[in-house]
């Protein structure tokens, strides 16, 4: 339904359901400015902006000078992102016979844990992993696995229903069509469980 941000947290309204219990609730979500890096001028109006950004997550608003187009060097989004998802660094943008890559920084993305489920950490450093592991008798115990960057170059031929694929209309006088659609992306950071 809707989120605030406060100082130091994040206020999400959701509609009611049978059963809630707040115990067994995750948080999973965050609300993260993103930057579209060198994105050509005829997609900066709000609705391809949105489109192409949600591919990310779900967008929210645009930054002033986004919206001003006062500066020009990337469009900056408020997103809110599932941080249980795969995070994207780069997405594959066509248009019309055109197709570039763009590429998407992501302002303080906070860490997620994928064994508990919990945001302000990952899973090399989760107290609840740690607890688990057995109490040292003096053998060399396996490291937990720590983040690595992994980048997965797609081709457009290929069919995976779990890329995003967005059309993005660019808004001139009597032009509908999509000016672009988002094709393929890049995965940013791999999490493995120990």
């Amino acid at each position: 339904m809707g989120s605030m941000n406060l100082k130091p947290g994040v206020l999400r309204l959701s509609k009611w359901t049978n059963d809630f219990n707040s115990h067994t609730q995750r948080q999973t979500h965050a609300q993260i400015w993103i930057r579209l890096i060198e994105l050509p001028q005829e997609y900066w109006r709000q609705r391809t902006l949105f489109e192409i950004a949600s591919a990310i997550g779900t967008p929210l608003s645009l930054d002033a000078s986004t919206k001003n187009r006062a500066f020009g060097h990337y469009a900056r989004i408020l997103v809110d992102i599932d941080l249980s998802r795969r995070v994207f660094d780069i997405i594959r943008v066509e248009r019309d016979g055109y197709a570039f890559n763009l590429e998407i920084i992501y302002e303080r993305l906070p860490s997620y844990c994928f064994h508990c489920g919990i945001i302000g950490h990952d899973v090399t450093n989760c107290q609840r992993l740690q607890a688990l592991k057995p109490v040292d008798n003096g053998k060399k115990m396996a490291e937990p696995v720590k983040k690595t960057k992994q980048y997965v170059a797609k081709s457009n031929t290929e069919s995976n229903t779990s890329e995003p694929v967005i059309a993005a209309p660019i808004d001139k006088e009597k032009n509908t069509k999509p000016a672009a659609r988002v094709v393929s992306a890049a995965q940013v950071t791999v999490h493995q469980d120990v």
